[in-house]
């Protein structure tokens, strides 16, 4: 369930990590080995701006 939700952008690398107690790279490694494309930051300015308005209203 941790790693869909990564894995539709729902929940953060730290985020999946910390849910299943791991560390991040732990957390990179099992993701490489299931498949997923790891998200290190925002790709376009747009989901730049997304990320910053949500921590502002946070």
């Amino acid at each position: 369930m941790i790693i869909a939700a990564y894995r539709a952008g729902e929940i953060s690398l730290g985020k999946s990590a910390e849910l299943l107690g791991v560390s991040s790279a732990e957390m990179q490694d099992t993701l490489h080995h299931a498949g997923v494309l790891i998200h290190l930051g925002p790709e376009t300015r747009q989901e730049l701006e997304k990320e910053i308005a949500e921590i502002e209203s946070a």
